[in-house]
């Protein structure tokens, strides 16, 4: 899983999948993250925890763009703090025993479908 690719392809063509796809790989390292530190990494200071609030930041923006445009797009500067923060995640990414990254790709999957469920 290496997230500069999902920022790329969201950058290139901009589409829901992209975007969901990069959002779901966000949310797993997130989880990742957290279960190893053993807390919740939202004020932790360091590169790792700083890219993601980063990225999450802009995939807000972008979503919440969306919502209101009703189009999909990326602008100059999210790309380029897109590509930024995933230099950072991709690092720490290569640190995480697949067991612990596997287990969190599934947590988010199965909390995606529970919302998905609750919508409908």
């Amino acid at each position: 899983m290496r997230l500069h690719l999902n920022v790329e392809t969201l950058i290139a063509s901009p589409s829901s999948d992209a975007f969901n796809e990069l959002c779901k790989k966000v949310s797993a390292l997130t989880d990742a993250l957290s279960h190893l530190r053993g807390r919740a990494i939202a004020n932790d200071k360091d590169a790792a925890a700083n890219a993601i609030r980063t990225a999450v930041m802009t995939l807000n923006a972008i979503h919440e763009r969306a919502e209101r445009t009703g189009t999909l797009a990326v602008t100059e500067m999210e790309a380029l703090s897109l590509r930024n923060a995933s230099g950072a995640m991709d690092i720490e990414l290569g640190k995480i025993p697949k067991n612990v990254l596997d287990a969190s790709i599934i947590l988010v999957r199965q909390q995606l479908n529970e919302k998905l469920k609750q919508a409908a």
